[in-house]
């Protein structure tokens, strides 16, 4: 039998933004967190669509914006920044990235649907401390967040991730179960062809895309937007790393040989105060970028960030940018 999918999740209304959560990129206000997440059944190998099924073309892509191959739908609308974060969302929707259509974006009612979708990805993929071979429950991973003094629903102000790394994400989750909200965001993945069904679990769709996620921060509010804005801008970079090889490379190449230790040294530490696991050197890189190259806003980060001088800090940025070719502009 055909899997059915869960049923649409009722998320709360937008929470105002705090100044604490205004205040870093990854917020983490106390805040009450909703009830554990109910599990739904994996779905089965009968899932996966046959080729070229649902493969539609998209009236909504610009002309000079060449469509993805035939593997790669295109039922989203095509947005750019800004038209994503002025239009806060009451219900997850999903959009292609404008600028470059591997990238799909998630884009949540709230902080709290956002973490009962990502949460778990978060801790098994990147957070440092946390298991890497299986995926913890969700009652276990709230512990842990609260025991390092952290809140469930800010946990993440957005996500990014490889389709490899969520294939290995729903792989392993199917031994304990999905949630209902996972599930959700899994018949997207599989609609959308960021992922397919294999003979066990799941594997990465092809062309390989990238998946990144913002959350609504208050309607209406200005400060909202702008948050919005900054964090939309940084994940927007991954989407880069993860999709275009040669941009990659270059990062890569920044870091092993264009920083100093004691540049490399400082961004460890910082990555390391926000809990990324700094021994996974793909995923220090992936943020080195990001921030370095994305993440202008100087309460979000700066010369204070990696505790440098600020002229130190702008030599720095500057030569990224004149050492990086092909930087995009969002």
């Amino acid at each position: 039998p055909r899997y059915r999918p869960p049923p649409p999740i009722v998320a709360p209304p937008p929470a105002p933004l705090t100044p604490s959560q205004d205040a870093a990129l990854l917020p983490d206000s106390p805040a009450a967190s909703p009830a554990p997440a109910a599990l739904i059944p994996a779905p089965t190998p009968a899932l996966a669509p046959a080729p070229g099924s649902d493969h539609l073309s998209d009236p909504a892509a610009p002309s000079d914006t060449p469509l993805p191959p035939a593997a790669m739908p295109g039922p989203a609308p095509y947005a750019g920044l800004e038209e994503i974060v002025t239009r806060p969302p009451t219900a997850l929707t999903v959009y292609r990235a404008r600028h470059n259509p591997r990238v799909l974006i998630l884009d949540f009612p709230s902080f709290g649907a956002q973490a009962l979708a990502m949460n778990r990805m978060a801790a098994l993929i990147e957070k440092k401390g946390l298991p890497r071979d299986r995926v913890m429950s969700d009652g276990e991973l709230r512990r842990a967040i609260t025991d390092a003094g952290k809140d469930y629903d800010t946990f993440y102000g957005g996500h990014d991730y490889s389709g490899a790394a969520l294939a290995r994400f729903y792989t392993l989750a199917e031994a304990g179960g999905i949630t209902v909200a996972e599930g959700e965001v899994l018949e997207i993945l599989l609609k959308h062809r960021v992922l397919r069904v294999a003979s066990k679990g799941f594997v990465a769709g092809d062309p390989a895309q990238a998946v990144i996620s913002i959350a609504s921060a208050g309607a209406g509010q200005e400060r909202g937007i702008e948050f919005r804005r900054n964090v939309l801008r940084h994940e927007f970079s991954h989407g880069e790393f993860f999709t275009h090889a040669f941009y990659r490379a270059q990062c890569d190449r920044f870091w092993r040989e264009l920083m100093s230790e004691a540049e490399r040294k400082a961004f460890r530490r910082y990555l390391s105060k926000l809990d990324y696991d700094t021994d996974d050197e793909f995923l220090v890189i992936n943020e080195m970028q990001a921030y370095l190259g994305y993440t202008l806003a100087p309460r979000l980060f700066g010369a204070h960030s990696l505790d440098m001088a600020e002229a130190d800090f702008q030599a720095l940025r500057e030569r990224f940018r004149a050492r990086v070719a092909a930087l995009a502009d969002f």
